[in-house]
């Protein structure tokens, strides 16, 4: 071979690579960023639980709660979210049992939130139960 043709099949060569490391980049960047599409879709509808059972909790409709609850833990049964407010649901029905044993599960997922969301319900528990012993 001569020079010019040796020199095309290396340009040749080094095009093909170039072809192939920009098709790469391409496809890393299609998959990264449908990774972070999926994760904000989940967390979308994390939020979109949040706010609707929250709604629902609000206007006093516990037995929607409950519902949505059930549904969410069956989903996804390390959602404190769904224990949590299904504790909520069953206090606000007298459920206490029932109550107690969601915000354990909640606990159980959540260490952290004993304080702040969940020993108030504690509480009120105990003083509904001390209510109804009088």
């Amino acid at each position: 071979m001569d020079m010019n043709t040796e020199l095309l099949n290396e340009i040749n060569n080094a095009l093909w690579i170039l072809v192939y490391l920009v098709g790469t980049a391409i496809t890393l960047h299609v998959i990264k960023t449908t990774i972070l599409s999926i994760k904000e879709y989940r967390k979308l509808m994390e939020n979109k639980f949040y706010e609707t059972t929250n709604a629902f909790f609000e206007n006093g409709d516990y037995a929607e709660v409950t519902r949505l609850c059930e549904e969410q833990i069956r989903k996804k049964p390390k959602d404190a979210y769904g224990y949590w407010f299904m504790g909520k649901a069953q206090y606000e029905l007298g459920n206490y049992e029932n109550a107690l044993s969601n915000f354990k599960a909640t606990l159980e997922i959540h260490p952290t939130w004993e304080k702040d969301w969940v020993q108030p319900y504690y509480e009120k528990i105990e003083h509904a139960k001390q209510n109804a012993n009088n």
